[in-house]
């Protein structure tokens, strides 16, 4: 569970935020605390700092996304993310702190609720602003707020430092909500410094500055599927599945330094058999999974890489040993770079083995080409894999492939279900695999057959050089299953790359 702490902003409490609250993931810990009538920004955040426990993630709007910044910038080892929602990131001069100050020091509790109200349009869209109810809600607030609270809050604002650099600087992954008619904080400032400083930017429509009261449930989508992709929820996998969720898998061997294994879209991990026991006369412990709807179970409902990326990291965390290598042949291969974002530090490195960016960066002629082969048999001809798959296999291999492992590849695609093929070729050609590609942080091997013609070898040279730390093999006289076709080769390049990134080297 993740423990998320959300602050209001100026004119609001804490229940500001319950819609919000109500609608995160139920493994999202979320609550809202008020902020105290501190007029000092510094003594405010530690304040906050004092009720937070590590590895929080902090959302602050407006004046509070101001006091989350001072905590993360004074307390980054409390947190693990940071949510900014409209908040402002210039300062003011001294002038305009002083008329701000001023402004408010004659304040009672009817005047200010007074000016509050009269900027309903201002800080909410036209049509809400004159909504009976959200009137209602926002003197609630108000009242609840108070004006002693208010002139605190006024003064501790003006004290904000420049944070034009501070995405830049921070190593928080952080994201960005904003209002997409926000005249407060206008929407372009806040656009250009999330784009520029690299943060997750998302922005609300119909909405303006007071976002999280117009569209709770939207904020709420935005954290929770931001958290689920981002690198602050590693280790906190696999949040659109239930709780203990596992594909089919079989363990072969013990040690600690596991090969966890996926297959890709033809056939299953029955191919890998020689490939299994070479790996455990190596020392390694290998755990090769069928990939969700290859087994007797139905395709599941949202199959997509997505998807089948959580599956895979649930079954790393649930089977993971001292040293950690996930090997993604083909459609695996695609599905892989999307994994170590959700496992933290629960791997060592990662092979693809025959595989590719995704459909979307072939070209024009390459995606006709695979269509063709391969959906036209099935989609218009009515055929099964079984009774079209013989003649591409051969294809897709080098022009002398033979032998048992060969044959043992074709006996296995020859059993697969058809249905579940069609759902992965479109899984396949929906994604595109390079922002996990270029943001990958462990070691990777690209391993490209020469006779490869679904996935070239110059496709994942292109892969190799976008993926940082990454090393590229191509193994001559094969194709697509070079791990049956040069069989000796494969398992020597795969063993030495696991050796190197683990330091595992034979057990004694």
């Amino acid at each position: 569970m993740t423990d998320v702490v959300f602050l209001p902003g100026l004119n609001n409490d804490a229940l500001v935020w319950a819609p919000t609250l109500a609608a995160l993931h139920p493994r999202l810990t979320g609550r809202a605390i008020d902020l105290p009538a501190e007029p000092d920004l510094a003594a405010l955040a530690e304040q906050v700092a004092a009720q937070l426990t590590e590895g929080t993630v902090l959302v602050g709007h407006s004046f509070g996304g101001v006091v989350a910044m001072t905590v993360a910038e004074k307390h980054p080892e409390l947190l693990r993310g940071l949510v900014l929602v409209n908040a402002p990131i210039d300062v003011e001069s001294a002038e305009q702190a002083t008329a701000r100050i001023e402004r408010v020091s004659g304040l009672d509790e009817e005047s200010f609720e007074a000016a509050a109200m009269g900027r309903l349009d201002v800080v909410f869209a036209p049509e809400r602003a004159n909504d009976d109810a959200v009137k209602a809600e926002r003197v609630r607030g108000l009242r609840a707020y108070g004006v002693e609270r208010y002139k605190a809050h006024c003064t501790a604002i003006t004290q904000r430092v420049d944070r034009a650099n501070f995405l830049s600087e921070t190593e928080l992954p952080v994201l960005v909500i904003a209002a997409d008619d926000d005249v407060v904080v206008p929407t372009s400032a806040q656009r250009d410094w999330a784009n520029a400083g690299g943060a997750s930017y998302v922005e609300v429509a119909g909405t303006r500055h007071m976002l999280p009261a117009e569209e709770p449930e939207q904020v709420a989508t935005a954290i929770n599927d931001w958290w689920r992709t981002t690198e602050a929820g590693r280790g906190y996998v696999a949040l659109s599945l239930p709780d203990a969720t596992l594909p089919d898998y079989v363990v072969h061997g013990v040690g600690d330094t596991t090969l966890f294994l996926m297959h890709g879209a033809y056939g299953n991990r029955d191919y890998f058999d020689d490939a299994i026991s070479r790996w455990n006369a190596a020392g390694f412990r290998v755990v090769a999974w069928s990939c969700p709807g290859y087994g007797a179970e139905e395709v599941p409902d949202g199959y997509g890489v997505p998807l089948l990326a959580e599956y895979c990291a649930r079954m790393i965390l649930a089977e993971r040993t001292e040293h950690n290598v996930l090997l993604g042949h083909s459609m695996g291969g695609l599905i892989g770079p999307r994994v170590p974002a959700l496992v933290g530090d629960a791997l060592d490195g990662v092979i693809l083995s025959g595989a590719s960016a995704g459909f979307v960066n072939r070209t024009a002629d390459d995606k006709a080409r695979y269509l063709r082969e391969r959906v036209k048999p099935i989609a218009e001809d009515g055929l099964t894999v079984a009774e079209y798959a013989v003649g591409l296999l051969k294809v897709m291999m080098a022009p002398r492939a033979q032998g048992p492992l060969v044959d043992r590849v074709v006996e296995v695609v020859n059993g697969m279900k058809t249905e579940v093929f069609l759902a992965s070729m479109r899984a396949i050609t929906e994604y595109n695999s390079v922002p996990s590609l270029t943001s990958l942080k462990v070691p990777a091997l690209m391993l490209a057959g020469e006779s490869d013609t679904a996935c070239p070898p110059a496709g994942m040279q292109k892969m190799q050089e976008m993926t940082p730390g990454s090393s590229f093999h191509q193994i001559n006289n094969a194709g697509h299953y070079a791990f049956a076709e040069q069989a000796d080769e494969y398992h020597e390049v795969t063993t030495d790359f696991i050796r190197r990134v683990v330091g595992a080297g034979q057990p004694s």
